[in-house]
């Protein structure tokens, strides 16, 4: 599935660029020619109205980028560095607001995301687009990040990987550990059932990571 991103620029590219990305993060991440896909992706947004984020027939960023399609995930590609620079400086969140709300009653407390050690984070950024079948959703300097449903899963690169267990439920445990299984994944343990009434399975995701799949059985 694709998804269409609609950008209004109201400023010059280099005031957007000044504006949207760190010193920091420049020289560390940003390659010299990344400039010029930002302004090859502004023109396109200014003359199309949309642009997508990945995608071999329709105008998107990866295309502009590497200067040809690509199939598949664009982490490994030689211009891999330059397309995370890109959606780096397209897909950025504006800056919260500093207005502090009410205070979080005791049952009001929410998970909103997590974050995941990795040593080697495209390996892992491509282990989730190809396995899990998830798009980035957006891309950081050092980082990524997938939303799953509510939760967002930022990998980082760190010099350690984190020991984690993401837990996915499911209808039908034995048919989704065979999916993830034919798409690369390697399995740590095949389903059965629990005496806690579910039926799981574990996966080895990439790094220290581990998948989790739980299907609550009938009590019939």
């Amino acid at each position: 599935m694709a998804y269409t991103c609609k950008i209004q620029i109201k400023a010059p590219v280099g005031e957007v660029w000044e504006t949207w990305t760190e010193r920091e993060a420049l020289e560390k991440w940003l390659a010299p020619k990344a400039n010029v896909s930002l302004q090859a992706a502004l023109r396109q947004l200014r003359r199309t109205g949309f642009l997508l984020k990945a995608d071999t027939k329709l105008p998107s960023v990866t295309t502009l980028a590497a200067g040809n399609p690509i199939a598949g995930s664009w982490w490994g590609h030689p211009k891999g560095h330059v397309i995370f620079a890109v959606l780096m400086s397209l897909f950025i969140l504006p800056a919260p607001s500093r207005s502090a709300g009410p205070a979080l009653k005791q049952n009001e407390w929410q998970v909103s995301h997590v974050h995941v050690g990795v040593r080697d984070l495209k390996k892992a950024a491509a282990w989730f687009e190809k396995v899990m079948g998830l798009q980035l959703a957006y891309p950081y300097p050092g980082a990524a990040r997938f939303q799953i449903g509510a939760l967002g899963v930022f990998l980082e690169e760190k010099g350690k990987d984190s020991a984690l267990t993401l837990g996915f439920p499911t209808k039908n445990c034995d048919t989704d550990h065979k999916r993830l299984v034919d798409r690369g994944a390697v399995s740590s343990e095949v389903c059965n059932d629990k005496p806690y009434g579910v039926r799981a399975a574990y996966l080895l995701g990439p790094g220290a990571l581990r998948i989790e799949l739980e299907q609550f059985l009938s009590r019939e």
